[in-house]
């Protein structure tokens, strides 16, 4: 089991429900990601090394990171639990140096790049208590 992160470029509803139904419509998955997150990706790679080359240390749970979902607007990506604080703290601070939105499931949280305060997504009935 992995910590899990979603960027999204573009527009990103704040219900849960929502975006679980974006994100799991298979039909919408393996598009060229936008070039936004195709830069994304590609710093991650640069600064982060991979499980081919250096599995000890690498933060990445699979590989490769790019996971194309929602027409090439969305990519998730799977952190090792021992790594998931320090780069939930990267991916927020690249998501909004890049204009992205991450989506943090864990959390129910959606944290937008216009500098507006995260925001709990809404969660599913059975969630609520």
């Amino acid at each position: 089991m992995s910590f899990d992160l979603y960027v999204f470029d573009g527009n990103v509803p704040d219900d849960e429900e929502a975006i679980s139904e974006l994100m799991e419509d298979d039909s919408r998955w393996g598009t060229a990601l936008t070039p936004r997150l195709a830069e994304l990706v590609a710093a991650l790679e640069r600064r982060y090394p991979g499980l081919d080359d250096d599995p000890d240390n690498s933060p990445w749970a699979s590989w490769p990171l790019t996971q194309a979902m929602v027409d090439g607007r969305c990519c998730g990506f799977n952190i090792t639990w021992s790594h998931a604080e320090r780069m939930s703290s990267v991916m927020r601070a690249l998501c909004s140096q890049h204009g992205l939105t991450l989506y943090d499931p864990q959390e129910s949280l959606v944290l937008r790049p216009n500098g507006s305060p995260p925001r709990p997504a809404k969660r599913r009935w059975w969630q609520r208590g």
